[in-house]
């Protein structure tokens, strides 16, 4: 969620989406080999934006997001980094911070159009958010939901 520095996914329509947030029911048609480097990948990058959340690091989280993403945060804050910079009392911040250090990727989904699913965990209250990765021009990046590329 911007302002907190962790991002939610979202279900409203916008012209740029594919659907509502649904997922499909099989993550089918993606060969096994390309699931699991997929998966791999996408692990790491979800890792990555949540140790930036845990730094509250605006510009790190920005640079792990699809470019569309950060188009979008452009336009409605003034910058990407603007939107992703945390918000609120130094105890909101603080909680945010250390939740998203408790927190890693769970399951992750990929499927057969270029973007995949990820569970964020606590570590002690399981799950309590869903990402989405988005392939775009070869390269995965963090989206708010699933959107069209290219």
């Amino acid at each position: 969620m911007p302002g907190s520095g962790v991002a939610v996914s979202s279900s409203s329509a916008e012209a740029s989406v594919h659907g509502t947030g649904a997922t499909p029911a099989s993550a089918s048609r993606v060969a096994p080999d390309e699931r699991a480097a997929a998966k791999q990948e996408i692990r790491q990058l979800a890792s990555d934006w949540l140790a930036a959340a845990a730094e509250a690091d605006a510009e790190a989280q920005c640079g792990l997001l699809i470019a569309s993403e950060r188009r979008y945060f452009d336009r409605l804050a003034g910058s990407c980094e603007k939107a992703y910079t945390p918000r609120g009392s130094a105890k909101d911040r603080r909680f945010a911070r250390n939740t998203a250090r408790e927190s890693k990727p769970g399951t992750i989904i990929v499927y057969e159009k270029g973007y995949a699913t990820i569970e964020v965990a606590h570590e002690t209250d399981g799950v309590y958010l869903t990402i989405y990765a988005v392939e775009d021009d070869g390269e995965w990046g963090i989206a708010r939901k699933k959107v069209a590329v290219g």
